[in-house]
């Protein structure tokens, strides 16, 4: 399974980073470089909802964000044309030494499940409780366990995405209405389930912290109707989200059928 990385061409250190790595994981990989969103939307967007856009961010999109939401967006489409699964990751990525492994688990799970991050669920560790509002364990495979991730995270640092969630995602994407993570998280709208793998396989890197995005610490004044709408939505999607967690329990006791029977055919060729 190919890993594709985004990179915009001037970010030359995470690049050499980003190969350095790659090579000593001896992985098939691609840099992939990142779209820029200098001219705005039109060139990878047919419009854009401005309101769901201020709904979601208090702001309408930065031309990073939009270069950001393009890059995935062109991976997707090229996981389609190629008919295979992909892995995708950011440049601002340091690989876990069992990112090879990780690898190898998810190409065996990723036509069942469509998509699987791989990194942390959570970027700073909280309780256990903190954890188990975020995830439900499925089942475990070679020393990895799959999660269910019942609160989808922000940040696509690193994925996994078959041919089939790749297309969905591009139907999704037609209007800009939000970041891109923001848009994954919303599952209860294109209906596809979030897992992970853990341990994860990759993490923020030092450098991740100069941000290629940029400041977007700016947020339009709320007047008391933009209060009101912004409550009544993130309501509703608390709503939607337990919903449609509710919805794939059968999916998940299959899900974890099919991963325990890989566990045990993979223990019986061991034997």
């Amino acid at each position: 399974m190919k890993t594709y990385v985004i990179n915009l061409r001037e970010s030359t250190e995470r690049r050499q980073s980003a190969v350095a790595q790659l090579q000593r994981a001896k992985v098939d990989f691609e840099i992939f470089d990142a779209c820029r969103g200098d001219a705005g939307y039109a060139a990878y967007f047919s419009g854009i909802d401005a309101d769901a856009y201020l709904l979601a961010t208090r702001r309408l999109p930065t031309k990073a964000e939009i270069g950001c939401y393009a890059s995935h967006l062109a991976l997707w489409k090229k996981c389609v044309a190629e008919g295979k699964p992909i892995v995708v990751l950011e440049d601002d990525f340091q690989l876990h030494d069992n990112f090879a492994a990780a690898l190898s688990v998810v190409e065996q799970l990723i036509s069942r499940l469509g998509f699987i991050r791989i990194q942390p669920i959570i970027k700073v560790p909280k309780s256990v409780s903190f954890r188990l509002r975020r995830s439900r364990h499925v089942a475990s495979l070679h020393n990895f366990d799959v999660e269910y991730l019942t609160k989808v995270p922000t940040m696509l640092l690193g994925y996994a995405i078959s041919p089939a969630v790749a297309a969905r995602f591009i139907r999704y994407s037609q209007v800009l209405t939000a970041p891109v993570d923001k848009v994954v998280q919303r599952v209860w709208e294109h209906g596809q389930p979030m897992y992970a793998l853990t341990p994860p396989a990759v993490s923020d890197a030092v450098h991740s912290l100069d941000s290629t995005i940029g400041d977007r610490s700016y947020k339009e004044p709320m007047c008391l109707l933009l209060r009101l709408r912004r409550i009544a939505w993130r309501a509703s999607t608390v709503y939607y989200r337990t919903v449609f967690n509710r919805k794939q329990q059968a999916v998940l006791h299959e899900i974890h059928d099919f991963i325990d029977n890989l566990s045990r055919l993979s223990l019986k060729q061991g034997d």
